[in-house]
């Protein structure tokens, strides 16, 4: 094997190991968020009416439309002029192609003040007529004015959602998943513990409402001072116009992603009872298990695009190889994933009240419409072909007309099973187009299609068992959904859906995401092996002492400890920006920035990562893993 082979296989190792710990921070997030959604389904469908949980769901709807409306161009714009990206939120799962033109702002801290106070100042010029308008609102979204006050509480989680959505996403572009993930499980907790005393006390619809922002405006004010070091304390009024210009390409994305995910609810509400519209949305609530699932997916595969590791596999193994084993495994894993949610679906369905028991099989349908959505954009990153973000835009749009036609259609012949079918229906089709354009293209996919072939049929009959043992005894049917749910992956490797010689590296990139980070115990060692006034200079970068931080700033040992942790050749970590970007504490935007005149300037991303994870791994060692400062210092 060739050096060059090596680095290939290494570092597509690195690449699956880092995008499996930061997918499984975002899931570990969803799964303790999970136990939030599923307690409130089952206190509220306990608590409300059918008719007012009804009322509720197309509220909630409502609220997340107003959300997305708050923030188009502005979140978008904000994040294209700080971090040359436009990126929605973890419940979209996707970024969005936001007009990415010209320079990016030099005082990034500012403009992300910036763009907080313009979405500030967009949601109340917006919120005021609504909340006046409210009794028409309620009449025309339930046919009853008496919900007006329930209408205003909608208003102002919408309002609350729209800034936390800023300042939360904040942190998954900065590549802090643990931070984002954190945030995203104190919002549903908060707003749950506040809304269930006052449903309790006689609130209704409102009081869930109420309970959502007033939790939501607690989640934004810690998620603020959280991140208050890549905040500014002060605004640039001029970069508001550019703000909404580079976000403006933006807003047909969110408008069909919206569409996508939520208008089944209001076209249901139109063809059918509040208690059938109630049925439904519990339905889709707790299908939420792939949604988690495809969210945490997209949220870690998005940032890492830009990071060295990934430009390094690109120069070495190639482009095409890469996205196309990330497209592969991501259609495998999700085959696999929805027999699982399938199987789990009667017991999963148990939560709610026994009036809202009715859907069950809704549930691997809308798992399915995730799951194609989710490849839906992921085929929409991985494309290289001309104007893509003009595409995607188009597809996104498109995707969103088409789902409320083919939607009302299906809806008004089916009810709620026409409701569910729509987002599968609808996501195939924009799949198809994209591996229509990509195969077209100058970097096609290699995507074993055989293989997939295979694999659906097996996953196909796997959830053909779930569904025919449903009239079993309780016993029986959950023995059938064990067996169905452990069977499909397992014939996925039996019969070659998974060849046996990706199954070490498989295994190995599975135990490096388990185990983290470079262990701290061989760390250690090898700082042990370093000369003491290396060690010294390496300790001040990332733990500086008091009243010894310049001993290292100048300090040729820290660069000859670094290159000897990192095993790279001897002068690669002598450039002062190089260093800069290293133990700088800049915010991800300002890193991207530094990153990528690196590698204009000939620096390999291969020995910038390799610098970037040795640094990360010193900067957690816990201060009983360094030596002795007396030590260090050759005392």
């Amino acid at each position: 094997m060739t050096r060059h082979e090596a680095d290939g296989g290494r570092l597509l190792t690195s690449i699956s190991a880092r995008l499996g710990r930061d997918t499984a921070v975002y899931a570990v997030a969803g799964a303790v968020t999970l136990p939030f959604g599923l307690l409130n389904v089952a206190v509220l469908t306990r608590l409300l009416a059918p008719s007012e949980y009804g009322a509720l769901a197309v509220l909630l709807v409502t609220s997340g439309l107003l959300t997305t409306l708050y923030n188009v161009g502005t979140l978008q714009g904000t994040f294209a002029l700080v971090y040359g990206a436009g990126l929605t939120d973890g419940d979209e799962a996707a970024d969005v192609e936001a007009d990415a033109s010209g320079a990016q702002a030099r005082d990034k801290r500012a403009a992300l003040t910036t763009g907080l106070v313009v979405t500030a100042a967009v949601l109340a010029l917006v919120s005021v007529p609504l909340l006046l308008a409210a009794p028409d609102a309620a009449r025309v979204l339930l046919g009853d004015p008496g919900w007006a006050s329930a209408f205003r509480w909608a208003v102002a989680s919408a309002a609350a959602g729209s800034i936390f959505r800023l300042t939360v996403n904040v942190f998954r572009i900065e590549r802090r998943p643990v931070v984002y993930a954190s945030l995203s499980t104190l919002r549903p907790a908060a707003s749950l513990g506040l809304a269930i005393p006052l449903v309790v006390g006689g609130a209704g619809v409102g009081g869930v409402l109420a309970g959502i922002a007033a939790g939501t405006v607690l989640t934004s004010l810690v998620a603020i001072a959280v991140g208050h070091d890549i905040y500014a304390a002060k605004v640039e009024p001029g970069l508001a116009p550019e703000i909404l210009r580079r976000g403006l390409p933006a807003v047909p994305v969110a408008i069909g992603v919206w569409t996508l995910q939520n208008a089944d609810t209001f076209l249901l509400s139109v063809f059918e009872s509040d208690h059938e519209v109630a049925a439904y949305r519990v339905a889709n609530r707790l299908s939420a298990l792939m949604l988690f699932a495809v969210s945490a997916f997209l949220m870690a595969s998005g940032p890492l695009e830009r990071t060295s590791l990934v430009r390094a596999a690109h120069d070495r193994f190639s482009r095409v190889g890469v996205r196309s084993l990330l497209v592969t495994y991501y259609v495998i894993a999700g085959m696999a994933a929805v027999v699982a949610v399938a199987a789990a679906a009667d017991a999963l369905i148990l939560v709610a009240g026994s009036g809202y028991r009715t859907r069950a099989g809704l549930i691997p349908i809308l798992s399915v419409g995730f799951l194609g959505y989710g490849l839906m954009i992921l085929l929409s990153r991985v494309a290289v072909i001309p104007r893509r973000g003009a595409r995607h835009r188009i597809v996104c749009l498109a995707a969103g007309v088409a789902f409320v036609v083919a939607g009302s259609a299906l809806t008004a012949w089916l009810g709620a099973l026409g409701a569910a079918l729509a987002l599968p229906i609808v996501t195939a089709g924009a799949g198809v187009y994209w591996f229509a354009v990509i195969r077209a293209s100058t970097e096609p996919l290699a995507i074993p299609w055989r293989r997939l072939g295979g694999g659906l049929g097996i996953a196909a009959g796997c959830y053909a068992v779930t569904i025919a043992t449903s009239g079993l005894e309780v016993g029986a049917r959950a023995a059938a959904d064990v067996v169905a749910t452990i069977a499909c992956p397992l014939l996925f490797v039996l019969l070659g859906i998974v060849p046996r010689h990706h199954l070490a590296p498989l295994r190995r990139s599975v135990a490096a995401a388990v185990n983290g980070r470079p262990l701290n115990r061989d760390l250690s060692r090898r700082l042990g092996a370093l000369h003491p006034a290396e060690r010294t200079a390496l300790r001040e970068a990332v733990r500086p002492v008091v009243g010894r931080v310049a001993l290292a700033a100048e300090s040729e040992e820290l660069s000859r400890g670094l290159e000897a942790l990192a095993a790279v050749p001897a002068g690669s970590a002598r450039d002062e920006d190089l260093l800069a970007l290293l133990f700088g504490g800049a915010p991800e935007g300002e890193r991207m920035d530094r990153a990528q005149a690196l590698w204009d300037r000939g620096v390999d991303p291969l020995v910038l990562h390799e610098l970037e994870e040795i640094v990360d791994g010193l900067r957690r060692l816990p201060a009983r893993a360094w030596p002795p400062l007396g030590d260090q210092l050759g005392l």
